[in-house]
């Protein structure tokens, strides 16, 4: 049985990572669950060859989540629960097979609950454009001079999850704000709910700056209804709990 499992949210111009996750080592293995938004029939039947779940509907990432992956857990519990790690990226992201295996292996080092990779676009300026802006959170771009830090939440970018945390965080912030649709403010629940099962405690949520992603859109760049609706949602549930930016509670170093 493999350990872990990533879901993606993929439209069809979202080849370059999901071949690199059509392939990988049998000493880190991953199972593939996508669901498809896009029209194109060559697409779907590629995604549908190298994932082992696969599913077919129409929304934004949080919305399809709630659509999809809500119900799903419900009537399939075990599928997810029989996974140690769940990560769940976006589609315009690109890791490498190899760093998304150390991913998963510094996720089980340190017992993380709540994780990501760092943002690394500034490790290359000659492709990045350092005028751009290319994480919402300058908090998780990459440390050179760190291997991981312990965090308040990740970015609704990339979170990963371990299973006790998908079903007691994860899908329990699905079933608290179901109208979400791009997940704009999502991780301050997720924040609060970690600190609510570990009051007293250090909360174990980690970005690991040995593993980084490279963002191929900068923040803003996007399609402007998403922003629309983030903004829309971000204004209605500040008055129910107040978003913030991920707070960083411990360095470790090399």
């Amino acid at each position: 049985m493999t350990k872990n499992l990533i879901i993606c949210c993929a439209g069809d111009d979202s080849n370059n990572l999901l071949d690199q996750w059509s392939s990988h080592g049998e000493n880190c293995a991953w199972d593939l669950f996508i669901i498809y938004y896009g029209d194109n029939p060559y697409v779907e039947d590629k995604y549908k060859s190298i994932s082992k779940y696969f599913a077919k509907c129409k929304g934004y990432k949080y919305e399809l989540a709630v659509k999809m992956l809500l119900p799903d857990f419900i009537n399939n519990k075990e599928r997810y629960l029989q996974y140690k790690y769940i990560w769940f990226p976006d589609s315009d992201l690109e890791i490498s097979s190899a760093s998304t295996c150390r991913l998963f292996e510094l996720a089980e080092e340190r017992g993380a609950e709540i994780f990501s990779p760092s943002i690394g676009n500034k490790l290359f300026p000659e492709r990045f454009d350092p005028a751009k802006t290319w994480a919402s959170w300058s908090t998780l771009l990459t440390k050179t001079d760190a291997k991981y830090r312990r965090i308040s939440h990740p970015e609704s970018m990339m979170p990963g999850f371990s299973a006790w945390a998908w079903e007691n965080i994860f899908i329990r912030s699905l079933f608290m704000f179901p109208l979400y649709r791009v997940g704009w403010g999502l991780e301050s629940v997720w924040s609060a709910l970690s600190s609510s099962f570990h009051l007293g405690k250090k909360i174990p949520n980690y970005v690991f700056d040995d593993v980084y992603v490279l963002h191929l859109k900068p923040v803003g760049e996007g399609s402007t209804h998403i922003h629309e609706i983030g903004r829309h949602e971000f204004g209605i549930y500040r008055n129910l709990y107040y978003p913030i930016e991920t707070i960083v509670f411990e360095e470790f170093n090399y």
